[in-house]
């Protein structure tokens, strides 16, 4: 009969179920002493960047909620970066140009087409650093935001105050879905950003400040991005084939050992994706792209051999890139513990298989955590939601295996769109 000795794969799962817990207590019992303010400035100035390819079922609402910041308008300008799109995006944004000085529009074609989110970025970037009337400040933000974004009226305020401190280089808003009634799926997505992605983000800024960037909501400083680009020269500030851009930037600021922040009281609002299988087609992206990540900066020892980092965020990025590795591995453990049920094989380990199990949902105290704390959030249904997402939590299981399967064998997509719904422009 075959052996299998899991004792290693059970000690990492310790760890990471330990952490969790841990954390927690960190953040309810310390998170008053260490807690920085969440305060508004507008010492800044702002390009806000909207990469778009055929998003006409949702860029009037962005560009509409965009120009709604509470922000001097003088002190912000919106780019809308079409991306070869065949449907009335362009048409559609050109109406907002006519009506407003705050808004601009440009087209990609050739070669730059549909190359994905970090190409866009790119050449948004390159054309802002000749052209933008901020390009001589310097203290010049740019702003990142899904075609279906919608920011809370004050948060470039909220983002501001954050780059008041000079070794922050990012901020990242809170992000909430608002279709999130529709359904059981895009319920569970909001309990996943607002509950488990909102509270390891205020855990992460607290123990190491390294807040992690998302590609909606997001912040950086010029000046930072530039110091950190990957070719100045060339025009290289997101890295090109990067399926998830905004963690590998992540990455690279932090291993330049700049602060990155969590906006957790001002948010942008998203779609969720109400089906099964477009909801895994966008997560087995997003699970390759953490993967590329992964690959990039722990098996190529990038986290240790980087110079000049704190040890803590060293530690932090570590974790957090390894965490991907966690329900692939959980899925692996419990496979083997059917097999050795059937008599088919001998699997050995210090710790025994129901503490395992247990420590496989870890997780869930974070999540219930994160919501309890949420103002909006009903907690008479927090049993319910919480046992709703750890069955829902593990569609990552195959997404991660695919995502894993396709690094191995193929490049990636140039550009993996997620779906859109119809909805009205707020207002």
């Amino acid at each position: 009969m075959p052996f299998v000795d899991m004792t290693a794969v059970s000690a990492f799962f310790l760890v990471f179920a330990l952490a969790y817990p841990l954390a927690l207590v960190y953040l309810s019992v310390l998170r008053r002493r260490h807690g920085r303010e969440e305060g508004t400035a507008s010492a800044h100035v702002f390009t806000l960047i909207v990469p778009a390819r055929n998003e006409e079922a949702v860029i009037e609402g962005c560009v509409k909620s965009l120009l709604a910041l509470d922000y001097p308008r003088d002190r912000f300008e919106i780019l809308v970066v079409d991306d070869s799109s065949v449907d009335k995006t362009p048409s559609i944004v050109e109406g907002y140009v006519t009506e407003s000085s705050n808004v601009s529009i440009m087209r990609l074609s050739g070669a730059e087409c549909g190359r994905g989110k970090a190409t866009v970025l790119n050449r948004a970037f390159r054309h802002l650093r000749e052209h933008s009337r901020f390009r001589h400040s310097p203290n010049w933000i740019l702003g990142i935001f899904d075609a279906d974004g919608w920011p809370d009226t004050d948060m470039l305020r909220k983002a501001s105050f954050q780059f008041l401190t000079p070794t922050v280089a990012g901020a990242q808003a809170s992000v909430r879905i608002r279709n999130r009634d529709t359904g059981w799926l895009t319920r569970m997505q909001d309990i996943e950003f607002a509950g488990f992605s909102r509270t390891t983000q205020l855990i992460r800024m607290g123990i190491s400040g390294s807040a992690a960037l998302g590609g909606n909501g997001q912040f950086v400083r010029v000046s930072s991005l530039v110091e950190a680009a990957i070719d100045a020269d060339g025009g290289l500030y997101w890295k090109p084939d990067a399926l998830t851009e905004d963690l590998e930037l992540s990455s690279r600021l932090v291993l330049r050992d700049w602060d990155l922040r969590h906006l957790d009281t001002t948010r942008v609002w998203q779609q969720g994706v109400e089906a099964t299988r477009p909801l895994l087609k966008q997560r087995t992206r997003w699970a390759w792209g953490s993967l590329q990540v992964f690959v990039e900066y722990v098996v190529r020892l990038r986290i240790f051999t980087a110079p000049n980092v704190r040890l803590r965020k060293r530690l932090d990025l570590l974790f957090n890139l390894s965490m991907f590795l966690v329900s692939p591995l959980v899925l692996l453990s419990w496979l083997l513990s059917a097999l050795m049920f059937l008599g088919l094989v001998n699997v050995r380990s210090s710790f025994p298989p129901s503490i395992m199990f247990v420590l496989s949902f870890g997780y869930l105290p974070i999540v219930g955590y994160g919501l309890f704390t949420l103002a909006d959030y009903p907690r008479r249904r927090l049993p319910l939601d919480l046992l709703g997402f750890a069955i829902y939590t593990y569609h990552w299981v195959p997404c991660l295996y695919l995502g894993l399967w396709r690094l191995l064998v193929r490049r990636g997509p140039t550009w993996w769109k997620t779906v859109r719904y119809r909805e009205l422009a707020p207002g």
